[in-house]
C-alpha cells in the first residue's frame, strides 16, 4: 500500500518517480507541497532561498477565452452527492465515495504510483494515460469523468487544453494540475490547492479528491487566484490569464512568468492586482498568443503577488478567505 504520508515523485539520480519517502511524524502531510494554517504571509525563505525573481473603462475581452476553462467550453463542476466513505480511509479523505478519475502523466511509473495512491485510500475508479490524445480517447469510450488530474505541461500533454476539451464531454468535470516545477520554488502556498508540484502531496490530494466528490452537481470548476498566477509564473508562461469571480472580471498579462499588467473593470496595474487577488476563488481561462497591451508592473512575479496578498490583508481583514501563506 501508498503510504498517504509519503512523497510521491521524489527525485532519484535515476531519474523521476521511485520509492516513496515516509514524512517525519510531526508533518501533518505528506509532501513538501503542504499547506499549512494561518493567512497570507512572507516567506522564511531569503537571500540565495528566494525564488525572487493605460486606463481603460474595462480590461480587454480576449477572443477565445472562455470563462472557467481554457479553450472552448465553461467548466462547471462538482458530484452529484457524497457517497459512503471507503473503509480504512484516514480523517480526512473519509468521505471519499466511488467516482471516476483519470490521471494523465507522462512518466509511467509516478503516474502509477498516483494511481495506486487512490485505490489504496479510496474506492475510486481510476485510470492511467500517458498523452493528451489518450485521455481524449479513453473519454470516448466513458461515460462520466469527475476528476482530471494531469500533468500542466510534457511531451504529448498540455494540461489547460485537455481540461477545456475534456470538460466539454465531461460537464461536472474538476481539475488539478501537476506542475513540472519543484514544490520547493513556490512562494505562496493555498489552503485546498488544485496544484500539486514535485515531490506531491498525497494527503493533500485525497482531500482534493474529496472535495470534488462532496461538490454539488453544478458547482463551478474553481481555484484559488493565487494558486493560478504562481503556477503560471513558476511554469514561465506568457499570455493573458482571464479571472473571473461571478459578475467580476480582470485581466492578468504575463511574459515569461513574470506579471507585467493587470485590469479590472475599475483600474489597472498592481492595484487591478490586488482587487483580483481579494476575489479568492475565481474561475480561470488562458490564452497564450495574447500580448499585453502595456506594461504596468515591473516588480518580480513573486514580489507583486506578495505586496497584493499583504495589502489585501491589511484593508480585508475580516474578510474570510482560503488560507495562503508565503513559504
Amino acid at each position: 500500500m501508498v503510504n498517504a504520508r509519503s512523497r510521491l515523485g521524489q527525485r532519484r539520480a535515476g531519474g523521476l518517480g521511485g520509492e516513496l519517502s515516509a514524512r517525519k511524524e510531526q508533518a501533518p502531510l505528506l509532501g513538501s507541497s503542504a499547506v499549512r494554517g494561518g493567512g497570507f504571509g512572507e516567506s522564511g525563505q531569503k537571500g540565495a532561498h528566494r525564488q525572487s525573481e493605460r486606463l481603460r473603462t474595462g480590461p480587454t475581452q480576449i477572443p477565445g477565452l472562455h470563462r472557467a476553462r481554457v479553450l472552448p467550453g465553461q467548466a462547471r463542476s462538482g458530484s452529484s452527492g457524497t457517497g459512503q466513505a471507503a473503509q480504512g480511509l484516514s480523517a480526512p479523505v473519509d468521505r471519499i465515495a466511488l467516482m471516476e478519475l483519470l490521471i494523465v502523466h507522462h512518466d509511467a511509473e509516478l503516474g502509477r504510483q498516483l494511481v495506486q495512491m487512490v485505490k489504496d485510500y479510496s474506492a475510486h475508479n481510476c485510470d492511467l494515460v500517458h498523452n493528451d490524445a489518450a485521455a481524449v480517447e479513453w473519454a470516448r469510450r466513458h461515460s462520466r469523468c469527475r476528476l482530471l488530474l494531469t500533468q500542466l505541461e510534457a511531451e504529448g500533454i498540455d494540461g489547460l487544453v485537455l481540461g477545456g476539451t475534456l470538460s466539454e464531454i465531461f460537464p461536472g468535470l474538476q481539475t488539478a494540475f501537476f506542475p513540472a516545477y519543484s514544490a520547493a520554488k513556490q512562494r505562496l502556498q493555498v489552503a485546498e490547492t488544485k496544484v500539486f508540484p514535485e515531490p506531491i502531496d498525497g494527503e493533500g490530494l485525497l482531500r482534493a479528491m474529496a472535495r470534488a466528490e462532496n461538490a454539488t452537481a453544478d458547482a463551478p470548476d474553481l481555484f484559488h487566484v493565487v494558486d493560478v498566477l504562481q503556477m503560471c509564473c513558476l511554469s514561465r508562461r506568457g499570455g493573458a490569464v482571464q479571472i473571473v469571480k461571478g459578475t467580476q472580471s480582470g485581466i492578468v498579462y504575463l511574459r515569461d512568468g513574470q506579471i507585467v499588467h493587470a485590469e479590472t473593470l475599475a483600474t489597472q496595474g498592481q492595484s487591478a492586482l490586488l482587487e483580483i487577488v481579494g476575489w479568492s476563488s475565481i474561475e480561470f481561462a488562458y490564452d497564450g498568443a495574447v500580448r499585453s497591451p502595456a506594461e504596468t508592473i515591473t516588480l518580480p512575479w513573486d514580489a507583486a503577488l506578495i505586496d497584493a496578498v499583504k495589502q489585501y490583508k491589511q484593508t480585508k481583514t475580516a474578510q474570510q478567505m482560503p488560507t495562503v501563506r508565503e513559504v
